[in-house]
């Protein structure tokens, strides 16, 4: 897994070909480990490799799931795994998958919350 997770991270892999990944995984009823080793990845470095550099104006940059990996507190777990199964229904990788991974800013307050 941690030679999977390496190669994720250097952008080795395509979008279809991370969903075919993830796919399989599943197939193999491996999926939480997949995912487990998945969220150690360097995102940063991650989606640098898929995606280029940041926007030079936007105020510290970090890589940043729409939907959490894991959430913060119980209320936030349940909803973060809720949709992360809504997520793998469709297709899509929750955590390393590019439909669910994007860059913000930083140092913005009032960011993560419940609501």
């Amino acid at each position: 897994m941690n030679d999977l997770r390496l190669a994720l991270q250097k952008g080795t892999f395509s979008a279809d070909e991370i969903k075919q990944l993830s796919k399989h995984m599943s197939d193999l009823d491996i999926t939480e480990a997949y995912e487990t080793a998945m969220k150690n990845i360097d995102f940063g470095k991650y989606l640098k490799a898929i995606a280029g550099d940041p926007l030079a104006d936007m105020v510290n940059p970090h890589a940043h799931q729409n939907l959490f990996k894991t959430g913060l507190g119980e209320a936030q777990q349940k909803l973060a795994s809720e949709g992360q199964a809504i997520l793998r229904k469709h297709g899509i990788d929750p955590i390393v998958g590019t439909e669910n991974l994007v860059r913000a800013p930083n140092a913005v307050t009032g960011r993560y919350n419940l609501a």
